[in-house]
């Protein structure tokens, strides 16, 4: 998703910063990189631009579990560790069945009473 330096400058290089398929490139990665750079910095909340699931999850981990937004810090070990207690606790498994009964719920609100769970199921 992320384009590394050495690509930037070969992308500013071949396309003379004209309107080609290069620059096109630059403006997407400039885009991204202020994006990822607000989400680390907590001027911007990722998980709007989620699913339901994704964002349950994502708020889960960074509210309940206060796991910020990897941004290349350090303390990776301390979150994981964080995550293997949370689902060891099973609380993992909560959320989950938080997204999965919504899920089933929406999808299977409107059955069918002719037919039986297992006929949508397939």
């Amino acid at each position: 998703m992320f384009l590394c330096d050495e690509r930037i400058v070969a992308l500013k290089e071949a396309s003379g910063m004209k309107v080609t398929k290069a620059a096109s490139e630059m403006v997407v990665y400039e885009r991204m990189q202020n994006i990822y750079k607000r989400a680390c910095n907590g001027e911007m909340d990722a998980s709007k631009y989620m699913g339901k699931g994704t964002s349950r999850m994502y708020n889960f981990i960074l509210k309940e579990l206060n796991i910020p937004f990897y941004c290349g810090q350090p303390a990776i070990d301390t979150w994981l560790g964080r995550l293997l207690k949370a689902v060891q606790s099973r609380s993992v498994e909560d959320v989950l069945l938080d997204i999965f009964t919504a899920l089933y719920i929406t999808r299977y609100a409107n059955l069918d009473k002719d037919r039986s769970l297992d006929e949508y199921l397939i």
